[in-house]
């Protein structure tokens, strides 16, 4: 399972997935994995999507790069807590926020928020990527 990483100057994304591809026709069927460190922090945690729905957010991440404007997000449905965010502010820079949010075991919960600003061309190999593994 490849990793993608995004490197910003405080923080370290990396996202990988797997597909079970006999839960295709159902609206949870991606693990979407992804893990964070930054400057005082780290966190792990497995967002349950569609495929459709990462596909379209590498989609959208890849258009927020072109255009430097726009936004992409990836969460998972139900109401779940967990997601990622990409927001461009038209001039180059690039907000990545998210919350992960891991429950393994009933009532021990975890959950950090995080936000954190990139320039555009550090998110170029990243959305390139995963658009392709998402191909």
């Amino acid at each position: 399972m490849e990793k993608i990483t995004l490197s910003g100057e405080n923080f370290t994304l990396r996202v990988s997935f797997e597909v079970t591809r006999e839960d295709i026709a159902l609206p949870v069927n991606t693990s979407l994995f992804v893990s964070l460190i930054g400057e005082d922090f780290s966190a792990e945690a497995t967002l349950d999507v569609d495929i459709k729905a990462l596909s379209a957010f590498s989609y959208e991440l890849c258009r927020l790069y072109e255009t430097l404007s726009g936004h992409a997000e990836i969460s998972e449905p139900y109401g779940a807590k967990s997601f990622l965010a990409f927001e461009g502010d038209g001039m180059g820079h690039i907000k990545v926020s998210g919350r992960l949010h891991s429950q393994k075991y009933i009532g021990k919960a975890f959950s950090l928020e995080f936000e954190n600003h990139i320039d555009q061309t550090e998110l170029r190999g990243f959305c390139v990527s995963l658009r392709k593994m998402c191909s």
